[in-house]
């Protein structure tokens, strides 16, 4: 069976391209700065570490939400033949992680040419644990609603 991509598969994921873009406009700074709160060196809130595990989560969850989505719509129009298998949802979950690695490792190699700005392998991890958080939200939420469902 061929697959093809549809139009409204690519629009789907335009939220995570948008915010992949996001990503990139900010490690394209040489000095980002962002706010500071209490006036210390270094603000947990606004920390990097807690920055690069917010901005990953966000990215994890929108690449999750936009696959989730394009075959949720598929299985209701009636153009996929059974529900997501638990199969195809550990799939989705695999491409979602291995994407936000491999963008995280881009992100870091990018920054590695900005002028002021260091790649960082501690980086890259941060932004998996972002991933892997959004994903592990992900997958509670859908036990939640598959629970509800049977109840």
């Amino acid at each position: 069976m061929k697959r093809t991509i549809r139009w409204r598969d690519a629009v789907l994921m335009l939220p995570a391209a948008a915010w992949a873009s996001v990503i990139f406009y900010v490690s394209d700074q040489s000095s980002p700065s962002g706010p500071v709160i209490g006036g210390g060196d270094k603000d947990l809130l606004f920390s990097t570490e807690i920055l690069h595990v917010g901005e990953y989560a966000v990215l994890g969850a929108l690449l999750w939400g936009g696959v989730r989505l394009g075959l949720y719509l598929r299985w209701r129009s009636g153009r996929l033949n059974s529900e997501i298998s638990h199969k195809r949802e550990l799939r989705i979950i695999a491409a979602a992680a291995i994407f936000g690695l491999l963008y995280g490792i881009s992100d870091e190699l990018h920054q590695s040419t900005v002028v002021g700005r260091v790649a960082s392998v501690s980086d890259v991890l941060l932004d998996v644990l972002g991933v892997a958080l959004a994903l592990t939200v992900a997958i509670a939420l859908l036990a939640i609603l598959k629970s509800r469902k049977l109840a």
